[in-house]
């Protein structure tokens, strides 16, 4: 453990010195900036990689590259934290295609078709990610899945309230795959989440994948 003192600047805020050898084994230099973040216990997180946070992050897709799994493609691109997606196609789109898009959109949250022509489409993701928490959406599915039970139990299923339930648990399932996923990488989004600590993101993964089997199930 390095001990350091805080040292008072001109009376008006404080310092403290960074170890020598941490700031020569990230590549930092004067005059780098560093993100700071108060943790739920108090403590505080230094990233290093602060500037790269707000580079809007972009992914152009081939329509002829995966044709057969268009869907699955699009949500693992979802998955990772990419706020465009641009897909692309050297002929016009086909029907099955554009479905193929559609549907996609349903099972993404806050994804909305900015452009569009015989060609290209692009997807943009508006969600603002500091401010989802994930703890708010575990409860969101355990309420549709008390509700399907419940259901059940009483022998009075609705299909149709059913197929909404499951189509809004996978949605809600996949809003959590992605900011699970950025959090791993992005500090400020692993403290806006609600999740305590690095650590626990494989935990809240296999909760949410758990819950998203049970409503599979119901």
């Amino acid at each position: 453990m390095d001990v350091r003192k805080i040292q008072s600047i001109a009376g008006s805020s404080y310092s403290v010195s960074l170890p020598k050898d941490w700031v020569k084994k990230r590549g930092l230099k004067e005059g780098k900036t560093l993100a700071i973040y108060e943790n739920h216990d108090g403590s505080l997180t230094l990233d290093s990689n602060s500037e790269k946070m707000n580079v809007a992050e972009e992914m152009t897709i081939k329509v002829e590259d995966f044709k057969e799994s268009l869907e699955c493609v699009l949500l693992s691109v979802y998955y990772l934290g990419v706020e465009r997606i641009n897909i692309i196609s050297s002929k016009e789109f086909t029907r099955e295609i554009r479905a193929a898009i559609r549907g996609s959109l349903d099972k993404m949250s806050g994804t909305e078709i900015s452009y569009e022509d015989e060609k290209k489409v692009t997807l943009s993701i508006l969600l603002d990610k500091n401010k989802i928490n994930v703890h708010q959406i575990l409860y969101r599915i355990i309420l549709l899945l008390d509700s399907e039970l419940s259901s059940i139990s009483n022998g009075k299923v609705d299909l149709k309230e059913a197929e909404f339930s499951e189509r809004e648990i996978d949605r809600l399932y996949n809003l959590l795959r992605r900011i699970i996923n950025v959090s791993l990488r992005e500090s400020q989004i692993l403290q806006s989440s609600q999740i305590k600590k690095v650590v626990n993101i494989p935990a809240y993964s296999l909760i949410s994948r758990k819950f998203e089997n049970i409503g599979d199930i119901l």
